[in-house]
């Protein structure tokens, strides 16, 4: 995302959907991570190879932006999506 003024409104410059890994306990330390590289490589690469980033507005929705996961609404998450428990 190209950077602006205002707090998550610049351009994006890509976006990529992953699968969730199958241990949810790796989420923070190993897939999050991995994911925000894999991405940042793709865009560097194609930065060396086209000289520019071409940016696109981002989708216009009526919702606040959410800048951090609430620690409990990522539990609930990864305990859903990773161990395959299902959350409260």
């Amino acid at each position: 995302m190209y950077l602006s003024p205002e707090i998550d409104c610049g351009e994006l410059v890509a976006e990529r959907s992953f699968r969730p890994p199958e241990d949810g306990s790796a989420m923070d330390n190993e897939f999050d991570p991995w994911m925000r590289a894999s991405l940042l490589v793709e865009v560097l690469q194609r930065l060396v190879t086209e000289g520019h980033l071409a940016g696109r507005p981002q989708p216009q929705t009526n919702e606040l932006p959410y800048y951090v996961i609430h620690p409990v609404l990522k539990h609930l998450t990864i305990l859903q999506t990773g161990s395959g428990e299902q959350a409260p």
